[in-house]
């Protein structure tokens, strides 16, 4: 609106402006040349139009504060009784809506907030069984090659505690492995052992 107001303010200040150069470039030429005196014959014209448009700007304002005393309004910018009145009567009905639709858009949210989590839940639930199951596999092979390796050079009782300390290892419950020891005719080998227990360790 004030951008408006400068706009109009600037046109209008140019129109008066190349007003006032041309009539005293034509005034000029006039009596140079003709010997007529422009300003004379026009100073009663400027004065009587000044004249009239200061006596309707009054005669407007008058009218128009008459009119807003009377809960009448014509065009002015004053808001009207009536409308004042009618706010001022129902201010409660005018802020209710407002906070009804705050609200429905903060359940809304919490609504969507909470089917997410749900989602985020699921997946990870998911996650952590296919972990599980992979996890159940991998042990599960690891001790069908450790029987199928180590049978040769441990008893069945050495064998078993060998399996539980695997079990031990991949849960990482270190503090429960248990001392084993290969057969006297047939004792495992550095190199062997070395190897078993790197492919055990790249699988877990």
């Amino acid at each position: 609106m004030a951008d408006n107001n400068r706009i109009s303010i600037k046109k209008t200040s140019r129109v008066l402006a190349i007003t006032c150069v041309a009539y005293t470039t034509v005034a000029t030429i006039l009596y140079d040349n003709y010997r007529i005196d422009l300003i004379a014959y026009s100073t009663p014209v400027i004065l009587g139009t000044v004249t009239a448009i200061m006596s309707c700007a009054a005669l407007q304002r008058m009218f128009c504060s008459l009119f807003t005393k009377n809960y009448l309004s014509f065009g002015c910018k004053e808001l009207s009784p009536i409308g004042i009145t009618h706010s001022e009567t129902n201010p409660d009905i005018q802020e209710e809506f407002p906070r009804t639709e705050n609200t429905t858009g903060t359940v809304s949210v919490v609504a969507q907030k909470s089917s997410y989590l749900e989602k985020y839940e699921a997946r990870i639930a998911e996650l952590e069984h296919a972990k599980k199951e992979r996890r159940t596999t991998i042990i599960s092979t690891i001790h069908d090659y450790t029987t199928y390796i180590m049978a040769e050079f441990f008893t069945k009782e050495e064998l078993e505690t060998l399996h539980e300390n695997i079990e031990a290892l991949a849960y990482g419950q270190q503090e429960l492995y248990k001392p084993i020891r290969s057969r006297e005719d047939n004792p495992i080998k550095s190199p062997a052992l070395r190897h078993f227990a790197w492919n055990i360790g790249e699988r877990l």
